[in-house]
């Protein structure tokens, strides 16, 4: 950006020094370049406005940059602190629990009462469950449940179905190979 040169009249007193017609002179304009001070004053007052606008993006940046950084200092209060993690606690807590109808169950008679697994087939098909295999065993001592380990957080409407019917309140693993392949996931062994 080039900037006009700046003239100006010179006072009277100043031409009367140089010995000149103050009355011919005072009518025409002296161009600055040809007065050493001007010069210098000229190159001061623009590099006082170039410092002047690098002072003034500095400060508007700097403005800036502390107002998002406010934003990311602000404190948070503890309280809100211990919910979030009370909450993300909670939901860790809180297993996907299998449906009745998504449990494969195996009933196995082994009280020696013809009928036994196949009536208690009913019963539990009356709850909700739909995939359930019936068989006979050999003898048991009580009533037990064995669940498959990789399901057996995962099947509490069972545990409680089974507790309220046949009063059976300990589990055991399902170690059965062939029906943990087959997709069994709990069997229900019946005694006397």
């Amino acid at each position: 950006m080039a900037f006009p040169k700046l003239q100006t009249k010179l006072p009277m007193a100043v031409l009367k020094k140089k010995g000149v017609n103050h009355t011919k002179e005072l009518k025409k304009k002296i161009d600055i370049d040809d007065i050493p001070l001007e010069k210098k004053n000229a190159r001061l007052y623009h590099i006082g406005i170039v410092v002047s606008v690098v002072f003034v993006i500095f400060s508007i940046t700097l403005f800036g940059l502390k107002i998002s950084s406010k934003g990311l200092n602000k404190s948070v209060p503890l309280k809100e602190v211990e919910e979030t993690v009370e909450e993300v606690e909670t939901e860790k807590e809180e297993i996907i629990q299998l449906d009745r109808e998504e449990i494969t169950l195996e009933i196995l008679n082994a009280s020696g009462v013809a009928g036994a697994a196949g009536d208690m087939k009913e019963i539990f098909e009356d709850f909700g469950y739909s995939d359930i295999e019936v068989g006979n065993a050999d003898d048991a001592e009580g009533n037990e449940l064995y669940i498959d380990p990789e399901y057996k957080d995962l099947v509490d409407l069972l545990l409680e179905d089974v507790e309220d019917e046949l009063d059976i309140e300990e589990t055991l693993e399902l170690e059965d190979e062939d029906a943990i392949e087959e997709g069994i996931i709990a069997r229900i062994i019946l005694s006397s």
